[in-house]
């Protein structure tokens, strides 16, 4: 809501800020023009183009606050800080109510330590990018690996002794904050959809299954002995 809407008005308007007051300091108009032309060229080239690609609009946003203010002598300094300590306090904000929305959520520890129970070391795994840290040192092939789609996906589960998978993928909503996002996870559907029918079918059947908010449950297949 109005949150993004503020993030987004400071990380672009301080690289305008640059690029048009300051286009006389080399360096802060270059790296304005660099954080504005990545936005650009990554809403053009990048698709989907997703909100965690904004982490790099973000940083040259951050730089160039902190480059102004270290340079500008002028009540605009003010200004520039205000809106950092707005920006900052914002984000902060959202964390805080984040938090307070999902403190009943599973720990991220005990799913860690459940699934390391439930599969042998030294298998190799596909399951969700949401689910590769916890299963790691384990080799795992997500749905960010390859890029996979569903004709490289029958390629690989060859290779894998157990699939992970949950239904809350299926949800269409944010894996961070549990929050409606109508399209955000459209692009990996193909993905989720695939390990159904895959695991619907010989030689996968269902080994165990763990809950876990919000996941629902966490399903775990191997290959039929």
């Amino acid at each position: 809501g109005m949150k993004r809407v503020y993030i987004l008005m400071f990380e672009l308007g301080i690289l305008f800020i640059g690029i048009i007051k300051y286009r006389k300091d080399k360096f802060i108009s270059s790296f304005s023009w660099i954080g504005l032309l990545t936005f650009i060229i990554g809403l053009v080239l990048l698709t989907p183009f997703r909100r965690r690609y904004m982490g790099i609009v973000m940083i040259f946003s951050i730089i160039t606050s902190i480059v102004i203010i270290a340079r500008e002598k002028t009540t605009f300094k003010k200004y520039i800080i205000t809106g950092l300590i707005i920006y900052f306090g914002n984000n902060l904000l959202g964390d805080i109510y984040y938090i307070y929305k999902q403190f009943n959520n599973t720990s991220y520890t005990e799913i860690t330590h459940q699934l390391h129970r439930k599969i042998p070391k030294g298998s190799k795994v596909m399951a969700p990018i949401q689910f590769w840290i916890a299963l790691y040192p384990l080799y795992t092939i997500t749905d960010i690996h390859d890029q996979l789609t569903p004709n490289k996906i029958s390629n690989h589960v060859n290779q894998v002794d157990y699939i992970v998978k949950s239904p809350f993928f299926m949800k269409n909503v944010s894996p961070t904050t549990a929050g409606d996002a109508i399209g955000y996870n459209l692009s990996e559907n193909s993905f989720h959809n695939t390990l159904i029918k895959v695991t619907q079918h010989y030689p996968w059947v269902k080994k165990d299954e763990l809950s876990a908010i919000p996941y629902d449950t966490i399903d775990i297949y191997g290959k039929r002995n």
